[in-house]
């Protein structure tokens, strides 16, 4: 009558020890961290976005640099044109998702009440989205990235980010309070937001300059008719946007007064008529 329960007391102790040892495993992975639970704690982090973002600026401007000047011969240069675009559109990724946030992806259903709720929901949420300028530019980045180079169009995001690295950088108090940044970098600050109105303007005509580019093309075998397409659209959302209508409107009248009116419509008057045609579907 003892073998029994001693039979059922060494189950019982082995049953135990397998609960305790399943159980020694779950309690070391909740006692310890993950990789996964520090990312996404140092994702959740406040100043994890401004730092990718001067990082992504900085990005913009060596690759930029580099392939402007070829210090590492002209082979790698296109690489660096190449990364400079998507440095353009990650970063402007980041800094939609940081003013706008993410779309709604919530589906209701199949039916006409749902469906009406969700496409309204997305257009209010694209319709700021679509007049800024970091749309704007990534949509240009993306939409030169498969044609040959075109070094006009890395001008305003490069000068872009140049202002705002520098002015992050300045605004950090380790960095202002350098000996190096006193003497250079604060010169360099003062000069950009001194002359921001004009880096502005440069802008805007490094833009309209990009559609000239893509125009002059067609007469190449570097032509593509949608890429004129993609870019005169961007072009009409730029002159509509609160962001770079003034700086637009610039730009254009002195296209107008300076070389349509004096030069073009004076020697070729009958592009008049074509030139207000579309002038009328880009102001629509």
């Amino acid at each position: 009558m003892g073998e029994p329960g001693n039979d059922e007391t060494g189950a019982g102790q082995a049953s135990s020890s397998k609960a305790e040892a399943a159980a020694e495993p779950q309690k070391d992975v909740g006692s310890t961290p993950g990789v996964s639970q520090r990312v996404t704690k140092w994702l959740s982090s406040p100043h994890t976005t401004p730092l990718f973002l001067l990082f992504g600026h900085l990005c913009t401007l060596v690759c930029s640099l580099m392939y402007v000047f070829p210090m590492l011969g002209f082979a790698n240069s296109y690489r660096f044109y190449k990364l400079c675009l998507r440095s353009v559109v990650i970063t402007c990724l980041v800094k939609l998702h940081h003013k706008h946030g993410l779309p709604p992806l919530g589906f209701p259903g199949f039916s006409k009440e749902g469906l009406y709720l969700l496409f309204e929901s997305l257009r209010q949420w694209f319709t700021p989205v679509q007049m800024s300028t970091d749309f704007h530019y990534m949509f240009i980045a993306m939409a030169v990235t498969a044609h040959p180079p075109l070094t006009i169009a890395l001008a305003p995001p490069t000068c872009l980010a140049l202002y705002h690295a520098v002015t992050y950088l300045n605004q950090q108090p380790k960095v202002s309070a350098s000996l190096v940044w006193r003497k250079a970098g604060s010169k360099l600050f003062e000069a950009l937001r001194v002359h921001q109105r004009q880096a502005l303007v440069f802008n805007a005509a490094m833009e309209i300059g990009l559609l000239f580019s893509v125009l002059a093309r067609l007469f190449t075998r570097a032509r593509s008719v949608m890429l004129v397409f993609m870019v005169f659209n961007t072009l009409k959302m730029r002159y509509k946007s609160p962001e770079s209508n003034y700086y637009h409107r610039m730009v254009w009248g002195h296209v107008s007064s300076r070389f349509v009116e004096p030069y073009l419509l004076r020697f070729v008057p009958q592009l008049r008529g074509p030139l207000g045609a579309v002038q009328q579907f880009f102001l629509k």
